[in-house]
């Protein structure tokens, strides 16, 4: 059970990472993902840069991130469960 939760919330974090990098500035128009984001980046160097990259220029929050030249994101498209099937 852990492990299908564990999956699980995973898999939630990369959809809603894909949906601001998607969305990009029109993320604004979700503030509860835009929350969640916030709050994840506080703790992950991959939604920081996300969070960034996609709302620097209306979101006060996220202009703190400094890039560490990695261009890779956490949840990449190769890694998606459904690609294949």
């Amino acid at each position: 059970m852990c492990k299908l939760l564990r999956y699980r919330t995973r898999f939630k974090e990369c959809f809603f990472e894909s949906m601001i990098i998607l969305l990009g500035e029109d993320s604004i128009k979700y503030p509860k993902l835009v929350e969640f984001g916030i709050k994840t980046s506080k703790e992950s160097g991959s939604w920081k840069k996300v969070m960034y990259n996609s709302l620097r220029e209306n979101v006060k929050e996220v202009r703190d991130y400094k890039g560490d030249g990695d261009i890779s994101y956490d949840c990449s498209p190769n890694n998606a469960w459904f690609i294949g099937n």
